[in-house]
This record gives C-alpha cells, structure tokens and sequence, in this order.
C-alpha cells in the first residue's frame, strides 16, 4: 500500500492500494489514549537457548 497525495498517486500503478492524502481526513488524527499497566506483559520472547528446550521470557511494557 502507498500513502501519498494525488498529484504522485498516477506513480503506484503496481500497488493494489493506493491510499491520498485526502482520503485521511476519515481517519483520527491521533492514537486514542490508552491506559497501560506498566507492569503487564507486552510480549514473549521464546528461545530454545543451548539445551533445546524452549523456554519463553515475558517482557513488560515497563521494559
């Protein structure tokens, strides 16, 4: 997808989704405020580390 203004748009003929300046006027101008517990795992990292045994490492938003 392409994010452009419509003068350029004519340039991403192979692009399925070509999306201008104008069409985001749709769209907020910014990301909704969010409460986060800093605390809360944001994501888990898996490795099988040196024995081959998987084991996951849970990653706070803090960190």
């Amino acid at each position: 997808m392409a994010v452009t203004s419509a003068e350029y748009a004519d340039r991403f003929a192979d692009v399925p989704v070509v999306l201008t300046v104008e069409d985001l006027s749709a769209y907020p101008s910014r990301a909704p405020e969010v409460a986060v517990d800093l605390d809360a795992v944001a994501y888990t990292v898996f490795t099988s580390g040196s024995t081959g045994r998987p084991k996951g490492v849970e990653v706070t938003h803090r960190g």
